[in-house]
């Protein structure tokens, strides 16, 4: 293995684009039960780019009408042209890949460098890149991602937390972990924007699922309409997170799988998803 953690941070518009290669390349095949991506085309003109934990099921989803995204999609998108005629949902065709590294980079790379008409997210989370070859390393990263895990887990532990009152996060994808005053480890997240992500943990209740779980289950409260809580109990929250302690990654490839291993094998207290 000619490549490491760094490496795979470095250069991750060389990997994504190799990734989405393969996947634009793909051969028809029974989709499969593994996370991966997959993009829906007409034509050979690429319409919608998605990612998911199980391939199958999430394609399942996506060929019934009634709880289609791509498809639904499509008819707004018709619409607005005054287009009369629609393609029927079975119409559209699959490619797919395996991906145990940085599916949801592919579908943020994807829907910039495609591009897909049809996802309405993400459009601005990639730089256009034009792909002039292929690299060496798709199949070997995605065969060999645990050990890239070990690594970065290494380097991102090995940080020094910083008081959260006095973080400089940066806009970046990335990872990030929360220590509580007595340095014990209580969350591990991930986001396309880390400096968001903490000024929405820094004051926004409604959206900060670390701010609710530090409510209910720290703190003893009761949350009104499942995600907001009175001013006073809002501000033992940022009391609370004052004591705390943040460290980040930047982590332009792989940060959903980075996380739910990390999560797996630490088990921080607040985290509910895959803290199993």
């Amino acid at each position: 293995m000619n490549f490491n953690w760094d490496y795979c941070q470095l250069n991750s518009e060389e990997i994504l684009a190799e990734g989405l290669y393969h996947l634009f390349n793909s051969e028809s095949k029974t989709p499969c039960h593994n996370s991966g991506n997959y993009l829906i085309l007409h034509a050979g003109i690429p319409y919608y780019i998605g990612e998911g934990e199980d391939i199958s099921k999430r394609l399942k989803t996506q060929f019934t009408t009634k709880g289609s995204t791509f498809y639904k999609n499509y008819i707004e998108y018709c619409s607005k042209l005054n287009q009369k005629e629609l393609l029927n949902i079975e119409e559209f065709q699959v490619r797919f890949i395996e991906t145990n590294m940085g599916r949801k980079e592919i579908e943020e790379f994807g829907i910039v460098n495609l591009p897909t008409i049809l996802n309405k997210f993400q459009k601005e989370k990639r730089q256009k890149k034009e792909f002039t070859g292929i690299c060496e390393h798709w199949n070997d990263i995605q065969n060999n991602n645990t050990n890239l895990f070990l690594e970065g887990e290494d380097l991102f532990f090995n940080q020094i937390p910083i008081p959260w009152d006095e973080a400089i996060i940066p806009v970046s994808p990335g990872l990030y972990r929360v220590l509580d005053v007595d340095k014990q480890l209580i969350y591990i997240g991930e986001s396309s924007d880390i400096n968001a992500r903490y000024t929405t943990h820094s004051k926004d209740t409604y959206f900060s699922a670390l701010r609710r779980h530090i409510a209910t289950d720290i703190l003893g409260f009761e949350l009104i309409s499942k995600r907001k809580l009175t001013k006073e109990n809002d501000d033992s929250v940022n009391k609370y997170l004052g004591q705390c302690s943040i460290d980040y990654m930047r982590v332009p490839f792989g940060r959903y799988e980075f996380e739910k291993f990390l999560i797996k094998k630490h088990l921080p207290t607040l985290n509910r998803k895959d803290n199993k």
